[in-house]
């Protein structure tokens, strides 16, 4: 009777396990082919190959269970990379002032660049520049590469917003010795090598129009465009509106126009322990020396000062367009794993 039973519960146990693994499936996907993630379905399995995954799939709906869930797993032994960059070799060109992409350049920027500037049509936008497998800088005033010692050093990579300034517009000033200080506690580098501090924004004779400005108080940062500067001016306008900004517009309206900074919005500009606002500009027309590189979008062209004056083409050179390789809304219990 007890062996009767036994057996029962064997086979039992067996015909579940075999109705497991027939519903179950597994798909195999290619860095070229990815499409049969879409059929998946709880239980199954996406196998990928070796290679270098560079297309964005997005995976909806797909509903494993906790029994079953939906694995996506590279195959035993095989190097999976996925991939957010495009290469851009080929077709670049050595800028000059007479060129159509060289009058986007201004005459004083001509005079102090430094290095040799390429530029080559893009067919779709760029967020990150790499070359020979080192990321490069987004032109900025004042310099400082990301890899810089001193990128973190507010008291030589900031601005200081005068007290001066009103919402709005904005007068460049030095950072106060007390940021010196302060950051002195913590950062340690040699500081003779920063040699730009003295310059102000008018020394640089560059229009900034139209450029971004970055602005900070304490931890927070928030970016606007500049919708007037006059070659040669201390000061610059930009959008109270922060249009363009994203999530941060909300932020930027309530609280680094009306709360902090600004005299509630209004009046004069009003200094803190932290010495106020700062800020950096970005643009085209920061463009000035070696690794830095921008991307104009209404041009679609982007313009790059390589290392050495390089021509781009001799080396890898690869722009950041995407995060993600996959994206999942709506689904429950999918895992990735092995990559």
């Amino acid at each position: 009777m007890i062996k009767s039973k036994l057996v029962k519960l064997t086979a039992t146990l067996a015909l579940c396990l075999l109705n497991f693994f027939v519903s179950a499936k597994e798909y195999a996907l290619t860095p070229s082919d990815m499409s049969a993630a879409k059929k998946a379905k709880a239980g199954d399995i996406l196998w990928l190959s070796a290679g270098i995954y560079s297309q964005k799939l997005l995976l909806s709906n797909l509903k494993g269970t906790a029994a079953k869930p939906i694995i996506i797993q590279a195959i035993p032994g095989e190097k999976v990379l996925f991939d957010g960059t495009d290469d851009l070799s080929g077709d670049w060109q050595v800028l000059s002032a007479d060129m159509p992409e060289g009058k986007m350049i201004q005459e004083a920027q001509w005079e102090k660049l430094k290095g040799k500037l390429y530029c080559k049509k893009l067919d779709a936008p760029i967020y990150g520049l790499i070359y020979k497998g080192r990321l490069m800088s987004q032109a900025r005033w004042p310099n400082a590469r990301w890899d810089d010692p001193w990128r973190l050093d507010r008291y030589f990579v900031l601005r200081r917003a005068e007290d001066t300034s009103i919402k709005g517009t904005i007068y460049d000033g030095l950072s106060t010795d007390n940021t010196l200080e302060e950051s002195s506690k913590w950062l340690h580098y040699d500081r003779s090598q920063c040699r730009h501090r003295d310059e102000m924004l008018g020394d640089t004779d560059i229009s900034y129009q139209g450029a971004v400005a970055v602005m900070s108080y304490t931890w927070g940062s928030w970016a606007s465009k500049v919708t007037s500067h006059q070659a040669g001016d201390n000061d610059f306008n930009y959008d109270i509106n922060f249009e363009k900004s994203g999530t941060i517009k909300k932020e930027a309206l309530t609280f680094l126009n009306k709360r902090v900074g600004w005299e509630k919005g209004k009046g004069k500009f009003r200094k803190s322990g932290h010495a106020g606002i700062q800020f950096f500009l970005m643009g085209l027309p920061a463009l000035d020396i070696e690794e830095e590189w921008w991307y104009d979008k209404k041009s679609g062209v982007l313009y790059f000062i390589s290392p050495q004056g390089e021509n781009p083409d001799k080396g890898q050179i690869r722009g950041k367009r995407r995060d993600y390789i996959f994206e999942a809304r709506h689904c429950q219990y999918l895992h990735i794993k092995g990559i």
